[in-house]
């Protein structure tokens, strides 16, 4: 029997022959496809050869796992003409190509759409390339304008020193006639926003990892997040509005502004987009304690830990979660494992600390490993652990937030 080899060094070689012979200034990937005459098999085939000079630097394992696991589906114009070559989004960020099909050079100029991988969450603007999707791979994947209303991007207005000033911060909760939280005609809640927010480093007192534990069935963790908390004048609206306490958390987006309900089947397939949220302590709480995603009170609680940081450390905690918050995070997708609530909190943490204080891959099992670094129960001993955080304070309940939001600044 012939070896398989040269017969697919050939189909390959026949294939990149037809992409060549095709004007590539115009027109889809697909119309690329279509108009060399090659098969969507023959495509498939091609698109799985790295380009040779494509080589990945060398990992910085800076962060919790290897370099290159921050997924993305995004769709941009590519170019070669730069040294590395430029994915340019959408949204205008440019993301510098470090691996890539190496057919995909033949679609120079072109718009195309990319499963690929950012380097770091701290590092976004590297990415590797794993395949070229179809052109409507992010339908159903993108939020709708509804949704983005409902959940807003924060926005670096502008930053002076240690003093930021943020857009699109959630302030409080709309209420109706009877004291309830008011809804909108799709009965979703309704929130007060808050932009042009003074957020001072030089106030700041304390940084918290905060769990949200349900309690029914069994107390487990279901989300994590880091809570900010400043002295008077930490964090300010333009018209003077005060909080002791702003809290900032990966979040993923609905898909449907109407059932605002997360699939668990979906979220495991890596089906949503996240975003960063920045709202105050107290919106949070009120929104939390009271209601979930199906309109019922929820039976949970927060549970505080306070990170063990120096001065140095802690400011650059909230210059890194606010920068990552305001980032361009568009086409950024949720994973359990890799892209959580919890362990994008403990990368922040990571960012902000040094040498032997990081939290890294080790020696064991990786499945164990992302395990301990990706649930927020798991998460938090681990940090208790290795002594970058206090033992968990008592709970923050339905009953008391508002006065222990109060004294966690109080006390200081």
């Amino acid at each position: 029997m012939p070896s398989l080899k040269p017969i697919l060094q050939g189909t390959i070689a026949a294939a990149l022959l037809a992409l060549s012979a095709v004007d590539s200034r115009a027109g889809g990937l697909e119309d690329l496809r279509a108009r060399s005459g090659l098969s969507p098999a023959s495509l498939a085939l091609i698109s799985a050869q790295v380009a040779p000079e494509a080589v990945l630097p060398s990992a910085r394992n800076k962060e919790l796992f290897s370099d290159y696991r921050i997924r993305y589906i995004v769709r941009g114009r590519i170019d070669f003409r730069t040294s590395p070559p430029t994915l340019t989004a959408g949204t205008g960020k440019v993301f510098n190509v470090t691996k890539y099909p190496l057919w995909l050079r033949l679609a120079q100029g072109r718009t195309v759409c990319v499963e690929a991988y950012a380097r770091q969450r701290d590092d976004t603007a590297e990415l590797a390339i794993e395949k070229v999707l179809p052109p409507d791979a992010l339908e159903g994947l993108e939020p709708s304008d509804k949704i983005r209303g409902l959940q807003r991007d924060p926005r670096l207005a502008s930053r002076e020193g240690g003093v930021f000033t943020v857009d699109n911060i959630g302030w409080a909760m709309e209420h109706d006639g009877e004291g309830g939280i008011a809804r909108d005609a799709d009965g979703n809640f309704i929130s007060v926003w808050s932009s042009g927010v003074r957020v001072d480093a030089s106030k700041l007192l304390n940084a918290y990892f905060v769990k949200k534990t349900a309690l029914k069935p069994v107390r487990y963790g279901d989300h994590g997040m880091l809570m900010f908390t400043f002295a008077p004048g930490g964090a300010v609206t333009p018209d003077g509005s005060e909080t002791n306490a702003l809290v900032v958390s990966l979040d993923a987006y609905y898909n449907d502004p109407e059932r605002m309900v997360y699939s668990p089947v979906d979220a495991l397939r890596g089906k949503y987009q996240v975003y960063y949220s920045m709202q105050t302590a107290e919106r949070y709480s009120e929104l939390k304690f009271n209601y979930n995603e199906f309109g019922m009170p929820n039976d949970l609680v927060l549970v505080p830990y306070r990170l063990n940081l120096d001065r140095s450390e802690l400011e650059r905690l909230l210059e890194n979660a606010i920068a990552k918050a305001t980032d361009d995070n568009k086409g950024e997708m949720y994973s359990l494992f890799y892209n959580s609530c919890a362990n994008s909190a403990l990368s922040l943490i990571n960012s902000a600390v040094n040498g032997e204080r990081k939290i890294k891959e080790g020696w064991l099992p990786e499945l164990v490993y992302r395990t301990q670094a990706t649930l927020p129960d798991t998460m938090a001993r681990l940090m208790v652990k290795r002594g970058l955080s206090d033992e968990a304070l008592p709970d923050i309940t339905k009953d008391n937030y508002l006065s222990y939001l109060e004294s966690l600044t109080a006390a200081e």
